[in-house]
């Protein structure tokens, strides 16, 4: 069970003792990239660097943020629609094609007419994104290489959502705010040199227009008690 942590009267969003993290903290195990933006600002002297908060190195780095409003942080990190994005050219600890889980904590500000396509939120490799957010009869849903992962209602604009997806043994399983949505059978997965973008689909379209929280990749497929335990530190620290 997760507990609150204070210094004082003030709640703290993380605790460190050297470099480990010991509150709140997600599963570990398998944890390869750990991206989080809490408390973050635009004057920071880092702010161009994601820093990787799993220990193994995979900084990410911002690309073409403007940090002011609309286009850096904000409690949180937001994407101006334009040009912005993050990208990890290759994970240390890399991932397979066939197991693997990417956790992410994100809200969409809003879909303009130009959108024809969609939103890319989250891409491994060059090509097809993991998790691009289209529209349908004012419903978002989240698709990969044509297939819908997490189905129409699911998502809101202007809603923070922690969405989930883990493959494993070929089949993708997908989660929203904690509960799964369904699975999807034999979805092809392209991934060049474990490269990692957020808010671009790799060939630098399609940007995303709002915010990310958090994001993580794992190395292996999590367990639905993982995948839970995840969720409630999520929904606490961001009080959802």
């Amino acid at each position: 069970m997760l507990r609150d942590a204070y210094i004082g009267e003030e709640k703290v969003a993380r605790i460190y003792t050297g470099d480990k993290i010991v509150h709140p903290s997600p599963v570990m195990d398998g944890l390869v990239l750990w991206y989080d933006f809490m408390g973050r600002k635009n004057s920071d002297a880092q702010r161009t660097v994601a820093e990787d908060l799993s220990g193994n190195g995979n900084d990410g780095t911002l690309m073409n943020f403007a940090y002011t409003e609309g286009s850096g942080y904000e409690n949180g990190l937001v994407f101006d629609h334009a040009d912005d994005y993050v990208q990890k050219d290759v994970i240390n600890h890399g991932i397979g094609a066939d197991n693997f889980t990417c956790d992410i904590l994100f809200k969409v500000k809003s879909f303009q007419s130009t959108d024809t396509s969609g939103l890319s939120l989250v891409a491994f490799g060059n090509f097809t994104p993991l998790l691009y957010i289209a529209k349908n009869e004012n419903s978002l849903y989240i698709y990969n290489g044509g297939r819908i992962l997490i189905g129409l209602n699911a998502l809101v604009i202007d809603k923070i959502h922690h969405v989930l997806v883990k493959r494993e043994s070929r089949v993708m399983h997908c989660y929203v705010d904690g509960k799964k949505t369904q699975q999807t059978a034999n979805v092809p997965i392209n991934i060049v040199n474990g490269k990692v973008s957020i808010g671009q689909n790799g060939n630098k379209y399609d940007f995303f227009n709002g915010f990310v929280y958090s994001a993580k990749v794992y190395n292996r497929a999590l367990t639905p008690e993982e995948i839970a335990h995840n969720y409630a530190m999520e929904k606490e620290r961001w009080n959802l």
